[in-house]
């Protein structure tokens, strides 16, 4: 199952991670009941040596933005003038008609 298999892949970086915080230690080689196994990389691959942060470049949070986000600055509210809607004025236009005779 891939939603498994993620999850276990995350676990594993959050122990490496997590163990690798500490001063003088740059791998962690994970046991289960005294005995070596396979562990997901972040690539998908396995891998039996100690694993190191390298192993799970996306998953590194120092390459994470911070959270919660830095403020960013806002600019300030521009304030406008209303401005008065205004109906066009109309000139009544009159219209004279000519007739001629003849």
């Amino acid at each position: 199952d891939q939603s498994q298999g993620d999850a276990q892949r995350k676990a594993v970086a959050q122990v490496v991670f997590t163990a690798t915080g500490i001063d003088g230690v740059d791998a962690v080689r994970l046991l289960v009941e005294g005995k070596s196994r396979e562990w997901p990389r972040g690539d998908g691959f396995f891998q039996r040596e100690p694993l190191t942060r390298a192993a799970y470049p996306d998953l590194d949070p120092s390459s994470q933005p911070e959270y919660p986000p830095a403020p960013t600055s806002v600019p300030s509210p521009t304030t406008t003038a209303p401005v008065a809607a205004t109906a066009a004025s109309t000139t009544p236009v009159t219209t004279a008609s000519a007739t001629t005779a003849g």
